[in-house]
């Protein structure tokens, strides 16, 4: 996808574990953006991912890409990671919740990293603001759930994310399709 007025927004999904196996629920791959008008992955209720050990909720940038946007998703148990940056540049996560309780493939909340630097060019202008997150990781550890790696970085809006123990899978209705 290239271009103006690209979206995936209010959209509810729920797979059920043993019966789905998603890799990403939502992936925006090689797409671009224009910086007037970015793809923008907005309000989406997303429940259930996994058993995969590398996907998960949301990615943007996957190999590379430009001008994309997730803000205001509901993520609940999404798989190995809620929302992410694979690459490119100009990539903004914020005021997401993401919530996982701990299982088998459970590895972060937030992941970013540039996975196809080689292929796909080195990434800037990436901002990750005001997520709020409660997601145990296989061992159990849920502090401070967000990874970034170096070739990310610098990172903008960081510090303004935070961990929330109270967060949990009342964040969405138990009845989501259909309702």
């Amino acid at each position: 996808v290239t271009g103006s007025d690209n979206s995936v927004s209010y959209n509810v999904v729920e797979n059920v574990f043993g019966e789905s196996s998603p890799e990403d629920i939502i992936n925006i791959y090689q797409s671009h953006g224009i910086k007037q008008s970015p793809i923008v992955i907005k309000s989406n209720w997303l429940r259930g991912g996994g058993p995969s050990l590398s996907g998960g909720g949301i990615l943007l940038g996957d190999l590379g890409g430009s001008y994309q946007i997730a803000e205001d998703n509901i993520l609940v148990d999404p798989g190995q990671y809620g929302i992410g940056i694979g690459g490119g540049n100009n990539m903004t996560l914020r005021n997401n919740k993401v919530y996982a309780k701990q299982q088998y493939f459970t590895n972060v909340a937030i992941s970013i990293c540039n996975w196809s630097e080689k292929q796909s060019g080195p990434s800037h202008s990436i901002t990750v603001e005001n997520n709020t997150v409660n997601y145990t990781n296989r061992e159990g550890i849920s502090v401070k759930s967000w990874w970034i790696y170096e070739n990310m970085e610098p990172v903008t809006g960081i510090e303004t994310n935070k961990y929330d123990p109270k967060l949990d899978a009342s964040i969405l209705p138990d009845i989501i399709i259909n309702r």
